[in-house]
């Protein structure tokens, strides 16, 4: 009796993270993402070769999914950019902290070095709420001040 007790529960135990990672899994994978896109500039001009970064503020339900993953996207010589979750273009709804990067490598020490003021990443306060609708034009100008 004791053995077959015990075999349930390691089998309770086993099963029950399985169900509950697979149960989140499929509503994680429902919730639709939305296009967002846009132009990064500094001091007036294309912030190429940049990285746009959305973290999550917080996570909250939407239709009864869970919404808010993190996403980003590279500019390109234009300073363009398209927003990607994994890799799949667009953006979950929700509400995001924004960060951009880009990064240049020190010829004398080969160090990356950040060329984007701490403002705007590190100690970015930048804050935008992605509606199911999406943003179709969400435009940075940063300053190099």
């Amino acid at each position: 009796m004791l053995i077959k007790m015990n075999f349930t529960w390691a089998i309770m135990w086993f099963m029950f993270p399985i169900m509950v990672a697979t149960g989140c899994g499929q509503k994680l994978t429902k919730l639709p993402l939305v296009p967002v896109n846009g132009t990064v500039t500094m001091d007036g001009q294309p912030l190429a070769n940049a990285e746009v970064e959305f973290s999550p503020i917080e996570v909250e339900m939407i239709d009864g999914y869970l919404g808010g993953s993190g996403a980003n996207g590279p500019t390109n010589n234009k300073g363009f950019y398209h927003m990607h979750l994994g890799s799949s273009r667009g953006v979950q709804p929700g509400r995001y902290l924004v960060r951009i990067h880009q990064i240049a490598t020190d010829e004398q020490s080969g160090n990356d070095i950040e060329m984007v003021p701490a403002k705007y990443n590190s100690k970015s306060e930048i804050e935008v709420t992605i509606t199911e609708d999406g943003n179709k034009d969400l435009n940075f100008e940063l300053s190099s001040k």
